[in-house]
């Protein structure tokens, strides 16, 4: 979801499940992925093979909401909005590059809830097949 790429492209479900369940096959994170360190380590421990290892749904949502995260995503936030105010002022102009700067504002967040969102949706829907406990 986060990268965009099908993991494990190409294999028949029966030949991901084996490399799953027998190989403990997971997708992989690369550098250019831009995973926070938080989040793959979060991400990392779902993936645990062992069920116990896994960490709860309380844990998740304590680990999304951690102070450093959200400094971390608010300081991520205020560069690109920086950036993206600097290059549209560059190309357009004091006025409209403002303009564009306050819905693309308005866009990110309404983005983050989505993410957030469709986050919350996917945990709970693991919950509910027992895939965490």
């Amino acid at each position: 979801m986060w990268t965009g790429r099908v993991p494990f492209e190409g294999l028949k479900p029966i030949q991901l499940m084996f490399q799953v369940f027998s190989e403990q096959a997971r997708p992989s994170i690369t550098t250019k992925d831009a995973f926070h360190p938080i989040v793959e380590e979060l991400v990392m421990r779902c993936w645990h093979q062992e069920k116990k290892m896994r960490p709860g749904f309380e844990d998740i949502l304590e680990i999304l909401e951690s102070d450093a995260l959200q400094d971390d995503v608010a300081l991520i936030s205020s560069q690109m909005r920086a950036a993206d105010r600097a290059a549209a002022e560059k190309t357009t102009g004091g006025r409209d590059a403002m303009m564009m700067m306050a819905a693309a504002g308005a866009s990110m967040s309404l983005g983050a809830a989505a993410v957030r969102r469709a986050v919350i949706a996917e945990l709970m829907d693991c919950v509910s097949d027992g895939d965490v406990e």
